[in-house]
């Protein structure tokens, strides 16, 4: 533990609502994605019901994943004395590049799995192309960066607890 850095509140209610709604730029994005990949020929009405149908199971599923990898991150978190914004951040976007990315890269790496993904063959026979690497690329960024602003999202409704426990100690870059 750091020296004279305060402690992280325990893991209660508090925290584990916080934790939970942290992921909301993910499903924001996830949404709006969604709605920019929606084809014209369903209309208003089925972009719409689309919207919902989206904002149902991402909120489940981003949630879910958020909570069952997020609560032992931040006991490991608070039992190290890690209170700095970039370590959250850091944290935050490597569980889901590590999640949705890395893991299914070596999972299905040799398998012969054929793949055509945004108007590119990406992967023939297991192995990936040019044009594979860079969908790949692109989703580590992606997920890294949501990762870390919902890290960063958490971080900051954990300081205002902090803050209202102990205002005369606020930090600049710590809790």
């Amino acid at each position: 533990m750091v020296v004279g850095a305060r402690r992280l509140p325990p893991l209660g209610w508090g925290v584990l609502w916080r934790l939970a709604v942290s992921p909301l730029p993910a499903l924001v994005w996830s949404v709006g994605y969604w709605k920019s990949q929606a084809s014209y020929e369903n209309g208003v009405v089925g972009v719409v019901t689309g919207v919902f149908d989206t904002i149902a199971i991402a909120s489940s599923f981003i949630i879910l994943v958020t909570l069952v990898f997020g609560v032992p991150l931040y006991a490991l978190y608070r039992w190290r004395g890690w209170t700095a914004f970039w370590q959250f951040a850091i944290g935050g976007a490597l569980i889901p590049t590590l999640l949705f990315q890395i893991l299914p890269e070596l999972l299905f790496r040799g398998s012969r799995l054929s793949s055509y993904e945004a108007g590119c063959q990406a992967i023939i026979d297991g192995t990936r192309t040019a044009c594979g690497y860079g969908i790949l690329a692109e989703g580590i960024a992606s997920d890294a960066i949501l990762g870390a602003i919902s890290a960063l999202v958490f971080w900051a409704l954990l300081r205002l607890i902090m803050r209202r426990e102990h205002p005369s100690d606020a930090g600049e870059n710590s809790l």
